[in-house]
């Protein structure tokens, strides 16, 4: 009996709906897992081929990044550099050199100026503003360029070099000359302030001793001068330069009450963001000087920088 049970048992089991379900849920599995699988494949090749076309863009954008980084590391900005502040006067040749010493000396031609600018710009050098230097912004070999007194070969002559190498510069007006044989007139003036590489810092108005003038002619000096540059640009001047790097301990009290940011001497070493920002101190440029005098001027100040950064205990 009990035999009989488990055949009938087994007969029943060989009939049953339960083994063709089990095999139809394995038959389905394969072939999702084909199905899966078919589509995998298809999924990458097609994400490989997609890589395929973005790499170009890929490796653009890579050497692009690197050569971002190189600049950088090229041209290190820090508050800590030094900056050559360039003092030039007239952008002119002059004939005869024993008949006006002075001039001659404050006289770089049209064609040794072109040559200073292209090795500024040849030899990695890098040509800020004011502005910058106010903010910090100073490269490894950072040079400010300005001009005294206002001539107006700055406009005929220094100006389409400037605007050749995209260089920036500041010229400070004598304002009583405006106008007259030789300076700048109010037009080039304009022109100037209107050109975003080009400030107009006052020189005062009639060129005085700053430190031996009176406080009271300081300030008319500071007030009329401002006044003259800011009816012509539309602006105060910010920068201001001591008449022949003369002043006093009141100047740079009074500079600071009229609101100036900057003004230079005719001390001559490189100038640090951490000097007093009213008596900043220029590198001259001579007309003698020639392009080998400038360079090696120029590498000396730098070379001088460099070596006493470097001794032990810097």
């Amino acid at each position: 009996m009990g035999k009989a049970n488990n055949y009938d048992d087994y007969i029943d089991s060989r009939h049953s709906s339960k083994p063709c379900l089990g095999y139809c849920m394995l038959i389905f599995s394969a072939l999702a897992l084909s199905v899966g699988f078919l589509f995998l494949i298809l999924f990458i090749g097609l994400d490989d081929k997609a890589k395929v076309k973005e790499t170009p863009s890929a490796m653009y954008q890579k050497v692009r990044q690197l050569a971002k980084v190189g600049q950088s590391d090229h041209n290190k900005i820090s508050k800590k550099n030094p900056v050559a502040i360039l003092m030039y006067h007239y952008i002119r040749e002059v004939e005869d050199k024993t008949s006006d010493e002075l001039g001659y000396s404050l006289s770089v031609s049209p064609t040794e100026f072109e040559k200073q600018m292209n090795y500024l710009s040849k030899n990695d050098f890098d040509v800020i503003t004011f502005k910058q230097f106010l903010q910090g912004e100073i490269g490894e070999r950072a040079v400010i360029l300005t001009f005294d007194d206002g001539y107006e070969d700055f406009y005929t002559s220094a100006r389409p070099i400037l605007e050749k190498y995209q260089f920036p510069a500041t010229v400070y007006m004598i304002t009583s000359r405006i106008d007259q044989g030789g300076y700048l007139t109010k037009n080039e003036i304009k022109k100037l302030s209107d050109n975003p590489l080009f400030s107009i810092g006052s020189h005062s108005a009639t060129h005085p001793n700053f430190f031996t003038a009176s406080q009271e002619n300081q300030i008319k000096e500071i007030i009329q001068s401002q006044t003259s540059i800011r009816d012509i640009t539309g602006a105060k001047p910010a920068d201001f330069c001591f008449p022949s790097g003369q002043y006093s301990p009141d100047s740079l009290k009074i500079l600071a009450q009229y609101n100036f940011k900057t003004a230079v001497t005719t001390e001559e070493r490189l100038a640090f963001f951490s000097d007093n920002h009213l008596a900043l101190p220029r590198v001259r440029v001579q007309g003698s000087l020639g392009l080998d005098g400038f360079v090696e001027k120029l590498s000396d100040f730098f070379k001088s920088y460099e070596a006493s950064a470097t001794s032990p205990g810097i």
